[in-house]
């Protein structure tokens, strides 16, 4: 029997002492099984609401968005006044967020490296396209210590947004932060928050002194920022011109699809990765798209593969989280991840209709451009890598097409030296 103490909850139990991997209830256990169980005081749990239209419960949120933009003023209703189901009584003029236009939560009650959020808005993006979400958590100093991507509701429709599928948005950093801000991923996009929720334990603070036998965890997230121009060689020029219809004097050079190498990765952020084969290449979501004006598409970047492509190494356990998309929504794109031995990894994720398994054991398809994430448990040190497999069928359906990664994220857990 467990007890659980007055005012703390069970959160569950994990197979490390960090209690980052958890048990399932299909777990089979061994007598050399460890188990840690996971307890919270319930008196560190804190919630911050934000309601746009109940501005009495906003203390503490501000924003830097000058401009406003209209959404449905509840999930289901539509901001879009061409629709035929528009009502101008049931929308709600909120904040627009573009890129470096925030709104920004309360300073938190304590630092955290957990929060728990939903969020429901409207995307100001035409058809039926969805938009991204860039969700920054900052430290006392103001400062950006891990962001996450998050994607709206697809059209103008006001719901929730998502995070690896889901809508309940987790978010989990290696370094402590004391609050989080929203704007718009993508440049020549914006949307509008309707409503958030979220939920953290604050950290009591105290004077444990940690162990340094005790493992600990790595994280590496891919950097875009990271991948510079002047190391990829360009596929061509755009031909622009100004918007007045004035050539430019000197064409904006074209990456777009440009191979990467593991030379581009290294010396940065992005190190933790490196090209070992198949096709791999740069897509630039910023690229320049129509002949007569700078505009950004409405893709974020991403890195295209094929085949056995990129390998990443762990000296510990731990996960990799891969968030990817396929290159059209009636296209099936393939992903997987082996072992030096060539064994497949199965990896979690969150069932829905964009995602199949195949006739190949271990390697899973998507049908969509937005994002899907498969967390792969890394149980053993060594190089994995991360691969595509042309020859996967789906009933009658061909996974020949590459594969978008969207987002990775390392997390290997050892004991430093």
């Amino acid at each position: 029997a467990i007890t659980v103490p007055e005012n703390s909850t069970l959160e569950g139990f994990y197979k490390d002492a960090d209690c980052t991997i958890k048990y399932d209830f299909t777990t089979v256990l061994a007598a050399t099984n460890d188990i840690y169980i996971k307890l919270v005081d319930a008196s560190l749990e804190k919630t911050i609401a934000y309601d746009f239209l109940n501005e009495a419960v906003n203390t503490g949120w501000t924003t830097t968005a000058s401009s406003t933009t209209s959404i449905g003023n509840a999930i289901g209703v539509t901001g879009d006044s061409s629709s035929p189901t528009y009502d101008p009584s049931k929308t709600a003029k909120v904040h627009k967020l573009e890129v470096e236009k925030y709104l920004i939560s309360p300073v938190f009650e304590g630092p955290t490296k957990d929060v728990t959020l939903e969020v429901i808005g409207g995307t100001t993006s035409s058809g039926n396209a969805s938009d991204f979400m860039k969700i920054e958590a900052l430290n006392e100093a103001g400062e950006v210590v891990d962001s996450i991507i998050a994607t709206t509701p697809t059209g103008k429709i006001t719901g929730k947004f998502t995070y690896n599928g889901s809508e309940v948005i987790k978010f989990s950093s290696n370094t402590a932060f004391v609050q989080l801000r929203f704007s718009c991923a993508v440049a020549g996009k914006g949307y509008g928050i309707l409503a958030c929720s979220m939920s953290y334990v604050a950290d009591a603070g105290g004077s444990e002194t940690p162990d340094p036998d005790a493992p600990v965890d790595h994280k590496n997230t891919l950097d875009w920022s990271a991948i510079a121009t002047d190391k990829l060689t360009a596929t061509g020029q755009y031909d622009l011109n100004a918007v007045d219809g004035t050539p430019l004097e000197t064409p904006i050079a074209k990456f777009d699809g440009a191979a990467l190498t593991t030379e581009v990765f290294a010396g940065t952020s992005n190190s933790f990765l490196s090209v070992v084969g198949g096709t791999v290449s740069y897509r630039d979501g910023q690229k320049f798209w129509d002949s007569n004006k700078n505009k950004a598409s409405s893709n974020p970047s991403c890195i295209e593969v094929k085949g056995d492509a990129l390998a990443v190494t762990f000296t510990g356990t731990g996960t990799l989280t891969i968030s990817v998309s396929s290159t059209g929504s009636t296209n099936w794109s393939s992903i997987a991840l082996k072992d030096a031995a060539g064994n497949y990894i199965t990896p979690t994720y969150t069932a829905n209709d964009n995602i199949s398994v195949t006739d190949k054991a271990g390697v899973y398809a998507v049908k969509t451009t937005g994002s899907q994430a498969f967390t792969f448990t890394i149980e053993a040190a060594g190089t994995y890598t991360i691969c595509t497999d042309t020859t996967a069928v789906i009933n009658t359906a061909n996974c020949n097409r590459a594969t978008r990664i969207l987002n990775l994220v390392k997390i290997d857990r050892y004991v430093e030296a």
